[in-house]
């Protein structure tokens, strides 16, 4: 069997996407599914400054952090978040987004929805619904809380809706 890297994939996807023309991938349907997660960006506070919310200093390396969760074994502690942004994620409703960016006709079906209303898509997934030739929402989306550093990101995904 042929064992080509990521790279090689990538580079050989790209080449064969390049050689359509605009027309053949107007052309091109696909389904794609099923997943569906709102992702919260979050920094974590180190030392805040007032209570103006933006006026902090963040931990700026995930070994920073490791080493403030380390020093907290034993007994509780406390970490400010900090929300910087909220987005829509997910593998399926990402590459449904970036397939009908170029001009695939696209169906999406997955667990996009509001939480109180799962048949309704949540508005975070607007840019996809004007993407896609039609989006079908099955369930709430899950969630992921994405702690961002200078150097990484650690994700805390609640996948529940995704799983039922």
């Amino acid at each position: 069997m042929d064992q080509r890297s990521r790279q090689e994939i990538a580079e050989s996807a790209a080449e064969r996407l390049a050689g359509l023309s605009a027309d053949e991938i107007a052309d091109r349907r696909a389904l794609i599914g099923f997943d569906g997660f709102i992702d919260t960006i979050i920094r974590v506070v180190d030392r805040r400054h007032s209570m103006v919310e933006e006026d902090f200093d963040p931990i700026s390396t995930i070994a920073g952090f490791a080493e403030r969760c380390a020093t907290a074994a034993g007994k509780s502690t406390n970490f400010e978040m900090h929300a910087v942004d909220r987005r829509f994620g997910g593998n399926g409703p990402l590459l449904a987004h970036a397939m009908a960016s170029i001009g695939t006709g696209v169906t999406y079906v997955g667990s996009i929805g509001q939480p109180d209303a799962p048949d309704r898509v949540d508005p975070l997934y607007d840019p996809l619904v004007r993407r896609c030739e039609r989006v079908v929402s099955v369930s709430p989306a899950a969630a992921t809380d994405a702690l961002e550093f200078d150097d990484g990101k650690l994700m805390f995904n609640k996948p529940a809706n995704v799983q039922a």
